[in-house]
């Protein structure tokens, strides 16, 4: 299980066809996932890459999962210094996968390969796949013809590229002159040096050398046609490559740009065009200005025709506006197009906002060159044209308003700023152009009188426009006003007592003069049977007022309606507003609070002055706290006090402990049913000290061990957890340990420290007391001291035999209580049955577990399966000496014998026939775990085979499924995955089905997530259900610290645990006398076990329960 590389055959192309070599090749790649660019965290894609071999061509295929790409491209290479690259645009097949084919070099034999890709994501997501390697396995060709398509790439100084294809005609004499025809490629670089005026064209990759007579260039510059072409024969270079050096007074000393082609002469004297290339002794560049978008304030720099004769790194553009010299300056870095320009995007919010002309300028970053100034432009931004409208000052009594037309902007000059305004109600038979005057602070305001505009009620339009100096008038805004017949009534001098209101009535505003104001008022209760309509009285301040006795309204009591109207000059009578007033004895009373006790988290509230409109049941008060909205929400009941007024105490632990402001509201709760709110209010809270006490009790000086008892504790933000780090004063804090204080039956908390984990130290010892809310704060609360001495000198433990398995025959010899104030060096312990003498003892070393404690794991497989009464004794190595320290003994049986070694196996193991398994089984091997499945997406090819051939030995098969889920659905799905691959082929369901948990990703969650597994696979029908794992994942182990798998929720006899005591592996017999985890199902002892001859080393194993091997 060490080895997963997923290996794709592609078998032997074996068509017979006309002679050109076809090979029987093997392409060994891994599937691997893209990664997301510029965020922080690890996120991979959800489809994944593979490469296969298909008919001669390497197939690179992206498939894409739960995600669209717009675009995925590749780049390919096989030598360290790039010199061969080549780029592929994979295509989107009728699948929805991406795909592209390479065809390599088969002359040049077997090579490994380097890929890195780059997907673009529909939302412009990128993800990339960097230091991916394949193998291209070539072995002996077989003569057959096809037609060739061959590739080409050219490569110049900028690490720009060209590709062409071309088909080669079919020959019936395979030779090394039509291979030269067939598959003519090579890579054209260019090495320039300008203070000479020379540059070195670079032909690599050349095809097929042995057919090729001579590489020949033909040279010119593009400034006056070919009118200085000049062919040049390149020569042979140690490497391989050819080499040729151009000189520009060749070419009539052209600095400009060079056009370089590439040919191939064969032996028949046959010209072969190749490739072509260009390049400059002069860095050139092309600046234009596109999109400009005056009103978002934004344009495009575009940079065209680029071209240097040193390899650019970036293009760079600084940018700044004309009204502020350079002080809005900003360097942009161009990004590469797709058409070979590349583009910077610059908005005006990145200079100051500024408008008007605008500079740009073009650079070059080179790799081994200084930066270079190509170029320059200018372009300008003009100001947009803009204008607010707002409409203020509206005046009910004159019947006016005021226009400001604020942001007054325009890139032409202004001569003046007109409003015309009308009503709709008569279409424009009212308009009128007002000139708005400018103000002080740079706005400007037209005032409109209804009188101008028919004394038109309604909705007024209102309409901006420029006047410009040059006599043009462009429309800017539009808004719009109402003003109609207006008033307002209002309730005022409320008696309750007298049953009596006023209704004042001001802000009147009408187009037509008023004879009266009327006002009807009736009481709800008795629907209209009361209305009266009153006439209002005229005051001197323009207002109006009606006064309203309930005697008038057969003495109602509850909301009385009252409504405005306008009793017109001519008849009309026009409603205008309504109010309403109450009239009735309201229940009452105030809110406050006193005694707050800001340690405890408790406060009273007092309810005083009640009044009640009915007779009283109860007085309710809901409280909860703001923070939490109403998460906290508790309803209390007042007690009356002996003054009348009533009183609840509030404790913070009813509400989560909360502090802050406390929401408080009062009901009234009477005995007709009826339930009224009456006031609420605000309390806050403050935040209380935590605290606590230190007591040291039951010191034993003798053994150095002493009790810690916490008590008082206030925790303001709830109790959490009591945690007590110790430490001796000698060597500072070399020796603390933090414990969990334990919740006693008094409510205080306690703590036991005994020496033997602070390295035996004695005299000072340092306690803490830190307190753990339940907001996850840590806050520290107190601190003592103690002294410590130690009077014993002797080593002693307790020794017992627990875990007795009478089924499988073994045991587990638990050392405990070890006290050893030199410490502990090993611990060993003889074991032997009472049959016999001690002709079968063995010497087991125990080992320290995370509590302390010393455990050795005793097989009756190891002392002759002898059964009956066994001895332990234990020996403590402390400061050089070897202590007896106890015994114990138990009666043992067992009626299984078990200890059968076991294989796993995947497809690094590859094929294996019967007679490979029967020379297995001759070697002790009884049972054999095939991988069949890894994920949701690979399915091990060589599966079918290995079972089958392994059931023909007569061996015990078992599968696994390597498991990469993170979540309960992925393990549900995994689960599921697994299953189907086992009924493809045939697999009983009583099979033992392992989960291979090895991916770190995995660790989180991962007793949930096992559980979601297990749970998936019984329901699928699969119940024998085994987990392996290596023992740093388990909580019982013997590394000294736990893992994050908690085997008493699966049951250790369900686990399979690898760990290596020995790099190299060891023998069965050896294996099976250590007997690693023996409660386990089993353990996987080595991966290096080399079992046959010239083949993979294999997984081995010891069966403790017979699940894998009987």
């Amino acid at each position: 299980m060490k080895f997963r590389k997923w290996i794709y055959l592609a078998g032997l192309f074996a068509a017979m066809v006309m002679g050109q070599p076809v090979q029987a090749d093997t392409i060994v790649a891994e599937p691997a996932k893209l990664t997301l660019q510029g965020i922080t965290e690890k996120v991979e894609s959800q489809g994944q890459l593979t490469i296969s071999l298909e008919e001669g061509h390497a197939m690179i295929r992206f498939t894409p999962q739960d995600q669209v790409f717009q675009s995925v491209k590749a780049k390919l290479w096989s030598l360290e210094d790039r010199s061969d690259l080549i780029e592929l645009s994979l295509k989107l097949d009728e699948e929805g996968e991406f795909v592209a084919d390479f065809q390599a070099d088969q002359a040049s034999g077997s090579r490994k390969y380097f890929l890195e890709i780059e997907a673009l994501t529909q939302d412009n997501a990128t993800y990339l796949l960097k230091d991916y390697t394949f193998e291209w396995l070539v072995d002996t060709p077989i003569n057959t013809t096809t037609d060739p398509r061959t590739t080409t790439t050219v490569t110049t100084s900028q690490g720009t590229s060209s590709e062409t294809t071309s088909v080669a005609s079919t020959t019936t004499e395979p030779s090394s002159l039509s291979a030269v025809q067939e598959a003519a490629k090579g890579n054209l670089t260019f090495q320039h040096n300008v203070a000479a005026g020379t540059f070195d064209v670079i032909i690599s990759n050349v095809s097929n050398t042995s057919g090729v007579r001579s590489v020949k260039l033909p040279v010119w510059t593009d400034e006056g046609g070919q009118d200085d072409i000049q062919w040049y024969t390149a020569h042979r270079q140690a490497n391989g490559t050819y080499k040729v050096t151009i000189h520009r007074k060749n070419h009539k000393s052209g600095t400009g740009l060079y056009h370089v082609h590439l040919y191939y002469e064969d032996r028949k004297g046959k010209m072969i065009g190749v490739t072509t290339a260009r390049t400059s002794f002069l860095a050139t560049g092309k600046i234009s200005i596109q999109h400009v978008n005056v009103n978002a304030g934004t344009f495009d720099v575009i940079i065209s025709e680029i071209s240097s004769p040193h390899a650019i790194k970036s293009v760079r553009v600084p940018v700044w506006t004309d009204e502020g010299g350079q002080d809005d300056i900003r360097w942009y870095t161009a990004s590469p197009q797709a058409d070979g320009t590349y583009k910077v995007s610059i908005n005006k919010k990145n200079h100051k906002n500024g408008s008007g002309q605008y500079h740009v300028h073009l650079y070059y970053d080179y790799h081994n060159a200084p930066s270079q100034g190509i170029t320059a432009t200018q372009t300008t931004l003009a100001i947009p044209t803009t204008g607010r409208l707002s409409i203020t000052n509206q005046n009910s009594s004159r019947g006016s308003f005021d226009i400001i037309v604020s942001n007054v902007k325009s890139s032409k000059a202004i001569k003046a700023v007109k409003i015309p305004v009308w009503t709709e109600e008569g279409g424009q038979d009212d308009i009128r152009w007002y000139v708005a005057n400018r103000q002080a602070d740079g706005t400007y305001k037209a005032t409109v009188l209804i009188s101008n505009h028919k004394n038109g009620l309604g909705i007024y339009q209102v309409h901006l426009y420029y006047e410009y100096s040059d006599g043009q008038i462009q429309g800017v805004a539009t808004t719009k006003a109402s003003l109609a017949n207006q008033g307002s009534i209002k309730v005022t001098n409320l008696n309750q007592e007298s049953g009596s209101f006023d209704l004042i009535i001001s802000n009147i505003l009408t187009a037509t003069p008023i004879k009266a104001v009327k006002v009807p008022v009736w009481t709800e209760e008795g629907g209209q049977d009361d209305i009266k309509w009153y006439t209002a009285i005229k005051q001197s301040d323009g207002t109006y007022r009606v006064h309203i006795q309930k005697s008038n309204h057969k003495n109602g009591l509850g909301v009385y309606q009252a409504h405005l109207y306008y009793e017109l000059s001519n008849g009309q009578l026009v409603g205008i507003a309504a109010t309403t007033a109450t009239l009735n004895r309201k229940s009452s009373a105030q809110l406050s609070f006193s005694n707050v006790n800001r340690q405890a988290g408790t406060f009273d509230i007092l309810i005083s002055k009640p009044v009640f409109t009915s007779e009283i049941q109860s007085v309710q008060v809901p409280v909860w706290t703001e923070a939490g909205g109403q998460d906290d929400l508790r309803w209390y009941t007042a007690t009356k006090q002996n003054d009348g007024n009533y009183r609840v105490t509030i404790d913070s632990k009813n509400h989560k402990n909360g502090r802050g402001v406390y929401e408080v509201h009062l009901y009234f709760h009477f005995k007709n049913g009826k339930t009224d709110g009456i006031t609420s209010s605000k309390f806050t809270l403050p935040e209380g000290d935590a605290a606590g006490k230190l007591t040291i009790r039951n010191q034993n000086q003798e053994k150095g061990t002493f009790d810690i008892v916490v008590s008082d504790i206030v925790a303001p933000k709830g109790l959490d957890a009591v945690q007590v780090p110790v430490w001796s004063e000698k060597n500072g804090q070399d020796d603390i340990q933090w414990y969990l204080a334990s919740r006693q039956a008094d409510g205080t908390y306690k703590v036991t420290v005994e020496a033997s984990n602070h390295k035996y130290d004695t005299g000072s010892y340092h306690i803490h007391l830190y307190l753990k809310q339940k907001d996850g704060s840590v806050v520290g609360v107190a601190q003592t001291k103690t002294a410590i001495s130690i009077s014993q000198t002797g080593v002693s433990a307790k020794v017992s035999i627990q875990d007795i398995d009478n089924t499988y025959g073994y045991f587990n010899v638990v050392v405990s209580n070890i006290f050893a104030p030199a410490g502990v060096t090993k611990v060993q312990i003889p074991v032997w049955s009472s049959i016999n003498g001690q002709n079968d003892i063995i010497w087991y070393e125990a080992y320290k577990q995370s509590n302390g404690n010393y455990y050795a794991t005793i097989r009756l497989g190891n002392h002759k399966y002898e059964t009956g009464v066994y001895n332990a004794h234990v020996y403590i190595e402390s400061n050089g000496r070897q202590y007896g320290v106890g015994a114990a003994t138990a009666n043992v049986t067992y009626t299984k014998k078990t200890g059968q070694a076991f294989i796993d196996i995947s497809s690094h193991n590859g094929y294996l026939s019967v007679a490979d398994y029967n020379a297995l089984k001759v070697q002790g091997v009884y049972g054999v775990v095939v991988k069949l499945t890894e994920g949701t997406s690979y399915f091990n090819p060589y599966a079918p085979d290995q079972i089958k051939n392994a059931q023909a030995a007569g061996l015990k098969v078992s599968v696994y499924h390597y498991s990469h889920f993170t979540s309960a659905s992925t393990a549900q799905a995994e689960a599921r995955y697994f299953v189907d691959a086992a009924k493809r082929l045939g697999l009983s369901q009583t099979i033992v089905m392992v989960n291979d948990i090895e991916e770190y990703k995995s660790r989180e969650n991962i007793n949930a997530n096992m559980k979601a597994w297990e749970a998936e696979m019984r329901r699928l029908g699969y119940n024998n259900l085994i987990h392996y794992t290596g023992a740093s994942w388990i909580d019982n182990n013997n590394l000294g610290y736990s893992g994050p798998i908690r085997t008493g929720d699966f049951g250790l006899s369900n686990f399979w645990v690898a760990q290596y005591p020995y790099i190299n592996g060891m023998p069965v017999e050896q294996a099976r006398r250590l007997a690693y985890y023996a409660a386990a199902a089993a353990w996987q002892f080595t991966s290096r076990a080399l079992l046959l001859q010239n083949r993979p080393y294999f997984d081995l194993n010891i069966d403790y329960t017979g699940r894998f091997t009987q």
